[in-house]
């Protein structure tokens, strides 16, 4: 049998009987997606090393490289490679390493090809493979000669990108390297960078239809599972945790309950600092979700309407200025009281290098407004939003956008656009337009915020705006991808996914 399926317990004893019999095993691993000349010098090269060789194959949800990516299924690319007669056998790795395969293997050689031997590992995964290679008692070695790269091939012969997507993406690669994006990415890690806005949980409730109540004309569920996942301001204070060196989050709470949660639930670099608001409301959205369709059905929602205290806005305008030591805001309004005029005003007035978005929903409408803020380095905005502010429905949105960095006066202006992309305008710059990159849709919440994370700190490390709306339209791209704020985009897996697209 040359294709071994998912049975862990099956490939550990396969394994440990070659072992037994003496047998020298060989293990290469990688995501094969185009089977190339490149690849089977690379299998010819590992055979020499021992008696079987093994290729262990990334599963299909762990291959990061973008848009289209994996061109074949993990069961086509190992049946591709399963026809190759050097190879013993194939198995898949359900994994986002090697590693549990080469701990259920434990082979005597792990092979790499050439491109590992000098490149920057940018995942760490690599050094995280060789030390369980080494634990296992074997070696890692490197093979010499042709190489080729999948990613470029399939760049070249199946292009997944819209004919937008792809001129735009010519204009970056004439401008910028991978070599520069990195080198900038990478600065991103030295910020101290503070979030300032409300705490958000979003609740999601899987229901299964019923049918009709037999005495009320009313729809019937059957509760089935529900899960919480981190919203506002914490959704992007966990997004930006991963890139920067410390994050903090301000803010208010008002039961224990959240706050342990946000404790439970933050990264190691992400500092809280909360005001306790004991006559307050803490913000819980719950979303009520067909389980088959996964379809939002209603939202039945937990909000503050109420304006902060004095005594509240004394404590947050301390924090503010404590936290302005490191002089990175990312601010995100709400509407729902915490931002009060005298707080937006503070920092309007104070020299605050701060970003901001400031969101108009079902609750707020009517009553919040981006002006009463002035001098950000960004704003962030949809499109319906910026109608909204100036209640023009006649002037086109690069007139709007012009008209609201004047009013802000506003460094560079961000509106978002749906599966159109987004839009950005500086008078220094002028208009860049990014078209969208997701490939699925399976949920809208938390892109805007993934968005503005991204975008946010790509200016305070001085990066040009069609770069940064190229990266942050990537983590948006992926924020849709998921349910609500379940995951956010790494650094290293935005590293990655941007090498493959623009090779």
């Amino acid at each position: 049998m040359k294709i071994i399926n998912k049975n862990i317990k099956k490939i550990k004893e396969i394994f440990e009987k070659l072992k037994i019999e003496k047998k020298r095993i060989v293990l290469c691993h990688g995501v094969f997606d185009v089977l190339h000349l490149g690849h089977i010098k690379h299998f010819e090269y590992a055979k020499k090393f021992g008696d079987i060789l093994v290729v262990s194959v990334t599963s299909d949800r762990y291959v990061n490289k973008g848009i289209g990516r994996p061109h074949f299924s993990l069961e086509h690319r190992m049946l591709t490679i399963s026809s190759l007669s050097i190879v013993d056998f194939v198995v898949p790795s359900d994994y986002p390493t090697a590693i549990k395969n080469v701990e259920l293997i434990k082979p005597n050689f792990y092979v790499k090809g050439p491109d590992y031997k000098n490149s920057k590992d940018i995942t760490d995964n690599l050094n995280k493979e060789r030390k369980a290679v080494l634990k296992c008692g074997g070696r890692i070695v490197y093979t010499t000669g042709i190489t080729f790269s999948s990613s470029s091939i399939i760049n070249k012969i199946d292009n997944k990108f819209n004919n937008d997507q792809n001129l735009f993406l010519k204009q970056i690669k004439n401008k910028y390297s991978f070599i520069y994006i990195e080198k900038v990415i990478n600065k991103i890690s030295n910020l101290s960078v503070n979030i300032f806005g409300e705490i958000i949980i979003d609740q999601y409730i899987s229901c299964e239809p019923i049918g009709i109540s037999g005495k009320d004309p009313f729809l019937v569920f059957n509760k089935k599972a529900e899960k919480r996942y981190p919203g506002g301001s914490f959704a992007i204070a966990k997004n930006v945790s991963d890139f920067s060196k410390k994050t903090n989050l301000i803010s208010i709470f008002s039961k224990k309950i959240i706050k342990d949660y946000l404790t439970k639930n933050k990264n190691k670099n992400l500092f809280l600092d909360l005001v306790f608001n004991k006559k307050g409301t803490d913000i819980l959205k719950n979303r009520y979700l067909d389980i088959n369709t996964n379809t939002k059905l209603f939202g039945l929602y937990s909000l503050n309407q109420d304006q902060i205290s004095n005594v509240l806005e004394k404590k947050i305008l301390k924090l503010l200025i404590n936290r302005k030591k490191n002089n990175y805001f990312i601010i995100s309004d709400y509407g729902h009281g915490l931002i009060s005029k005298k707080i937006s005003d503070f920092i309007s007035k104070n020299r605050f290098n701060y970003t901001i978005n400031s969101q108009i929903n079902s609750s707020n409408r009517g009553f919040h407004s981006l002006f009463k803020y002035q001098n950000p380095k960004a704003v962030v905005i949809n499109q319906s939003e910026l109608v909204y502010e100036f209640k023009d429905k006649i002037s086109s949105t690069e007139e709007l956008i012009i008209k609201l960095q004047k009013s802000l006066n506003a460094e560079v202006v961000v509106v978002t656009t749906g599966i159109s992309g987004a839009i950005s305008y500086s008078k220094k710059e002028g208009f860049n337009y990014c078209p969208a990159f997701s490939e699925k849709i399976l949920d809208k919440v938390g892109a805007g915020d993934a968005l503005l994370s991204i975008f946010s700190l790509c200016k305070f490390v001085g990066l040009q705006n069609d770069l940064s709306l190229f990266i942050s339209s990537l983590s948006a791209g992926y924020q849709v991808s998921v349910v609500n704020n379940s995951s956010f985009l790494k650094k290293n897996q935005l590293l990655k996914q941007i090498n493959h697209i623009l090779k």
